[in-house]
């Protein structure tokens, strides 16, 4: 795959997440998977297939964010955005979770 092939990247992702769910992965493993998915949707304008993939996986705005996680809220903020929903994306609570974690885990 080369750089800027987005088909081959999402029939990598696709396989990834066929696969995922008939493994035993953790929850976290998984949305991680998702939120790249959700990544890759997006670079290809699909914002609505980005906004069913973290919402299928309960990823919403009122979770709790943490390191493990802020990749996962990152993606869902920026679907908010393309979507044209900047009040949940930068809710108070969603923002300044996601704006820590972003800066406690930059090298």
């Amino acid at each position: 795959m080369g750089t800027g092939d987005l088909e081959g990247a999402f029939r990598i992702i696709q396989e990834d997440e066929w696969s995922a769910h008939s493994m035993n992965l953790s929850s976290q493993d998984l949305n991680r998977i998702i939120a790249y998915g959700a990544r890759l949707r997006l670079a290809q304008r699909d914002v609505g297939a980005a906004s069913r993939l973290l919402g299928e996986r309960g990823i919403g705005v009122d979770d709790n964010v943490n390191h493990l996680n802020v990749f996962e809220h990152v993606m869902l903020a920026r679907v908010l955005v393309v979507r044209d929903e900047h009040g949940a994306a930068v809710s108070e609570g969603f923002k300044r979770r996601v704006q820590l974690l972003t800066w406690r885990t930059q090298p």
